[in-house]
């Protein structure tokens, strides 16, 4: 057998394979004989049938299987001998089929997997926040679970920060005539204070009264999730249909056995429970992010192409769906596909980038997840799932479904590992702003 290799650019390879002759007659010797041992042909025995008989019955057949393997472990063994570490399935450029007598010559290509030495993986300077949930980041939750409670009764008098307006409104994009859709509302409820309308819109309706009516323009930002009005200026015409003022919630144990807490001393230690946990999960994706920032710049590499393609069609896929469940298009995001899409690209890069660069590190490192380590991690995430935990369980120690666990898992395992090797510096910051940040 005859290989030739081409370097072609960056990582991708092309291989030009000549099968000779004899071995291409062995193999196709050998398929007629295992042939002719189960070959049912009328006016033979089985098992007796004449190899020229069975060559000139299944010739097409032989010549499609023969091709296939020689193909195929001709190709293997060339990358075998070769030290090659493809990182895509090879395309093969198959040469018609093969015949006996006959060399056969046939080519691929594909991408190998980039040589990676890391660097500077214990040398990194990290810095940790850290904190505990203080009164300030208690209380701002136990407002928010104050508002989501909030209830309303009529109010004779005019609208006032907090107050609940019932409004219709129509918007008039420029000078135009007709009403620009997505503008108007009809019985809309909106919270004055709550931020939910544009800038400068909710603004405009305090200090009017039950059935008053108001025109005003209001510019939408340069940054509006909907292109169409980012930027624009839009004349509004409101009227106030009701207006609802807050009623008193007070937060006292009764407050707290709403949701589901003895006093309010239990929901206050509930909600720092969960202030710190938060805060925990927020800081480790912090230092996470800088670490692999560090990494990333200190480990310069190619990647393969194939690898990107793969990682943002997986990407780009859960965003369509994730889109669908909501009921939205890419445009309410408030950038074109092709915006969206080269955001993807460049994190589908940096995913492989550091999936690679995390392997390589613990092949050095010698890290790897034990059995053990495995059912453990099956045990907690199925139960997070309650009465379906069975099921779940049972689902995650498929084959094919090992890899949901093992990469999130070995990934951690990687992380902590080089988080424990570096120097991390700790930095105490309010509870509050870490979890203005993470929300």
């Amino acid at each position: 057998m005859d290989v030739k290799i081409e370097n072609k650019q960056g990582l991708e390879r092309n291989i030009n394979i000549t099968v000779p002759a004899s071995d291409i007659d062995t193999f196709f010797e050998q398929r007629y004989e295992e042939l002719a041992k189960t070959a049912k042909v009328q006016g033979f025995r089985d098992g007796h049938v004449p190899l020229k008989v069975v060559k000139q019955r299944y010739e097409a057949q032989v010549q499609e299987e023969v091709t296939n393997h020689v193909i195929n472990s001709s190709l293997d063994k060339a990358i075998q001998e070769n030290k090659l570490a493809p990182a895509t399935q090879p395309h093969v450029h198959r040469n018609g089929l093969m015949e006996q007598g006959k060399d056969y010559d046939f080519s691929a290509h594909f991408e190998i997997m980039p040589e990676i030495k890391p660097k500077k993986y214990t040398e990194l300077k990290l810095t940790r926040k850290v904190s505990k949930a203080d009164d300030k980041a208690i209380n701002e939750v136990l407002e928010r679970l104050k508002s989501s409670k909030a209830s309303y009764s009529a109010k004779d008098g005019k609208i006032a920060k907090g107050d609940k307006a019932i409004i219709d409104t129509i918007g008039y994009l420029g000078k135009d005539k007709e009403p620009f859709p997505g503008t108007t509302m009809k019985n809309h409820e909106l919270v004055i204070g709550s931020g939910a309308l544009i800038p400068g819109f909710e603004e405009e309706l305090i200090g009017l009264n039950k059935g008053d009516e108001k025109s005003f323009n209001i510019t939408f930002p340069k940054e509006y999730h909907s292109p169409e009005l980012a930027g624009k200026e839009t004349k509004f015409e409101v009227t106030i249909k009701d207006v609802h003022a807050p009623e008193e919630t007070k937060l006292d144990d009764k407050f707290a056995e709403g949701f589901g807490a003895k006093n309010m001393e239990e929901l206050k230690q509930r909600i720092a429970e969960q202030i710190d946990n938060d805060i925990k999960e927020s800081t480790y994706q912090e230092l996470k992010k800088e670490m692999f920032d560090q990494l990333t710049k200190a480990n310069k590499f190619d990647v393969p192409q194939g690898m990107v393609d793969a990682e943002f069609a997986s990407i780009w896929q859960a965003q369509e769906e994730n889109l669908k469940q909501q009921g939205l298009s890419i445009k309410e995001l408030g950038k074109n596909e092709d915006e969206v899409k080269a955001e993807y690209k460049e994190l589908a890069v940096r995913r492989v980038e550091l999936g690679l660069l995390i392997t390589e590190i613990a092949k050095q490192e010698k890290i790897d997840i034990t059995p053990e380590e495995m059912r453990e991690e099956i045990d907690r995430v199925a139960a997070q799932y309650g009465a379906q935990a069975d099921e779940i369980k049972q689902r995650l120690m498929a084959p094919e479904m090992r890899n949901q666990v093992f990469g999130p898992l070995f990934e951690k395992k990687v992380v902590n590992w080089i988080i424990e090797n570096n120097k991390v510096t700790e930095k105490e910051v309010p509870a509050s702003e870490i979890m203005e940040n993470w929300q």
